[in-house]
């Protein structure tokens, strides 16, 4: 397989993905969703040995996507609304495909250059998203979030977990790029989430002070090591990036008074609300004996106690917990379970600073979505997948050899 044409397929993908609202309306769904399965078929023979030899603790961690997706599919025997068990179905299979291509990328050593393309792809949406004019493409947020920004979501606490994310995976770099960090921090503190700023401040200084420690190990990570094309191109692409910024940080400035509010303002959060969503799907799931139910959030009518501002859980728990039922759930949980006790090893024992970023990143989408509504735009649960296969493929002979090179 051409794995430089993966790459450049892959972020292409993702950026389309970005751009085109996150992947949140169906028809995005069902187009972008369709050409990532269709590609992954395309390469069923390679995607299927590198599976197959990534394997980790359990047999095969495919079925469990399979698995869900059946559930999804078991759910139009009792359904709410029929059509979203198809959907259920459709998008555990779309995540599957992403889970494999990471998988495939970590296999052949990719990694980090797939990664150093969407941070500059996600800094080229960035600024796209401020011009002016740009509302006119990704229509701004409405009431209650009106005045924060939104990226090329729509939605502000989804635009802060997909930055976030990016802001973590940068902390792989041996050097900070200013203009990034600038760049998105005043972009993400736009957006005026106050669990996306919670959930970073908790996971920076622990990843900064990780680096530090390898640093003076004298270890190096392999995504430190810059090609002689990128110190080529380094000055023109300084020039590049301060023009960006002189175009992009008015308006960014000068439009941080709403989401500065929002943030320093606890009086008023949506927990409330919240918890009530949370509560009000347990008892849908229990109405329905735990079993997957099609829609099943869509009973919350006949339960419902107190209005809602809007129609959706907030919480992939609860999500999961209707659709594909509590095995579902449970499976998932073991999983997760696995994935945080590695990320704990490795951040006390490990010495790899890009798995314990890429780990970071992927429990920071994970811890937020159990508060949010991010999985529901479909570019973060492809990105956390792509970030979990990152992190379950083997590294290749050749990485391994490099890589005790720079230790010795």
């Amino acid at each position: 397989m051409n794995y430089g044409r993966t790459e450049n397929f892959l972020s292409v993908f993702m950026f389309l993905g970005m751009i085109c609202h996150g992947i949140f309306f169906i028809r995005e769904w069902l187009v972008l969703g369709a050409v990532l399965i269709f590609y992954t078929i395309a390469h069923w023979k390679q995607v299927c040995l590198t599976t197959i030899a990534a394997k980790k603790k359990f047999r095969n961690p495919v079925s469990i996507f399979l698995l869900l997706s059946l559930f999804s599919l078991v759910g139009l025997f009792s359904p709410v609304r029929a059509i979203d068990g198809w959907l259920e179905a459709f998008r555990w299979l779309v995540y599957l495909s992403a889970y494999l291509w990471g998988i495939q990328l970590a296999a052949a050593g990719g990694a980090n250059r797939f990664l150093n393309r969407m941070i500059w792809l996600t800094i080229l949406a960035v600024v796209l998203s401020w011009l002016p004019g740009s509302e006119n493409i990704w229509l701004p947020p409405g009431p209650p979030e009106e005045g924060r920004y939104a990226f090329c979501f729509g939605y502000p606490n989804s635009a802060a977990a997909f930055l976030g994310c990016q802001l973590m995976v940068i902390l792989i770099k041996r050097g900070f790029n200013p203009f990034f960090l600038l760049l998105l921090g005043i972009s993400i503190l736009s957006t005026g989430s106050r669990a996306s700023i919670l959930l970073l401040l908790l996971f920076i200084p622990i990843l900064l002070l990780k680096k530090r420690a390898l640093t003076q190990k004298n270890i190096i990570n392999m995504d430190s090591i810059r090609t002689v094309t990128e110190k080529r191109s380094q000055a023109s692409v300084r020039i590049i990036l301060l023009a960006c910024l002189i175009i992009v940080l008015y308006p960014a400035v000068s439009s941080i008074q709403v989401p500065f509010s929002h943030l320093s303002s606890w009086t008023y959060t949506s927990m409330a609300e919240r918890i009530t969503y949370y509560a009000d799907s347990i008892r849908l799931a229990r109405d329905a004996y735990f079993l997957p139910r099609a829609g099943g959030w869509l009973g919350f009518p006949f339960i419902q106690t107190t209005p809602y501002w809007t129609l959706d859980t907030h919480s992939s728990f609860c999500r999961v917990l209707l659709n594909q039922g509590i095995i579902a759930l449970l499976l998932l949980m073991l999983w997760a379970r696995q994935g945080f006790r590695s990320f704990v090893q490795d951040l006390w024992n490990g010495d790899d600073l890009g798995t314990i970023c890429t780990k970071a990143a992927a429990l920071f989408l994970g811890l937020h979505s159990l508060i949010d509504v991010d999985m529901s735009f479909g570019i973060i649960g492809i990105l956390f997948w792509l970030l979990v296969g990152l992190n379950t493929g083997e590294k290749t002979e050749n990485q391994d050899k490099i890589r005790t090179a720079l230790l010795s």
